[in-house]
């Protein structure tokens, strides 16, 4: 119904079923908000959260994961920030690329940094592209400070800087 273009049919149907006592699971809660999220807005995927509360079936990373990836893609960090507290009283941990590359897009780079330095103060592990990422767009914004603490935190979780990493510090020292 959705590829038809019918995401209004199929919300309808969806709360039909609701209605009827069939209760989705949910995997197809979360196949709804992606779905409904791409065909609709998230606006609109956020009530099919709290219908999922609503219905004691509660969200899990891959939902909100959904959310935060599809506003982070379009740039829609004042929805992201909606989904953080939701998520933050879950037990499931936001992945932090696509909220560090959402930050990175909207040219928030030292937002990116933040969520970057805390997801690895608790262990997290963390791409080197996500690394590489934000250091290049430190470096890009001149913050030459921020982006050195950034290779701090690459050395004290036992990676090594590569090449492209290197390549954006010494840019940024050159262009300063």
């Amino acid at each position: 119904m959705f590829d038809d273009g019918n995401p209004e049919q199929a919300i309808e149907f969806w709360k039909d079923q609701l209605r009827n006592g069939c209760p989705p699971y949910r995997i197809t809660y979360t196949v709804l908000v992606e779905l409904v999220c791409r065909y609709c807005g998230s606006t609109q995927a956020m009530e099919v959260l709290e219908d999922m509360a609503v219905e004691g079936c509660h969200p899990d990373i891959v939902t909100y994961n959904s959310l935060v990836n599809y506003n982070c893609r379009r740039g829609n960090l004042e929805e992201v920030a909606l989904v953080i507290p939701l998520q933050h009283s879950s037990t499931f941990p936001l992945f932090p690329r696509p909220l560090i590359y959402g930050f990175c897009r909207a040219n928030l780079v030292e937002e990116a940094s933040q969520v970057l330095k805390e997801t690895s103060n608790r262990g997290n592990g963390i791409r080197a592209s996500t690394y590489r990422l934000v250091i290049q767009g430190l470096c890009k914004n001149k913050e030459m400070e921020m982006a050195i603490q950034v290779v701090e935190i690459v050395l004290t979780s036992g990676r090594k800087p590569d090449e492209t990493i290197l390549t954006a510090i010494i840019k940024g020292v050159e262009e300063m």
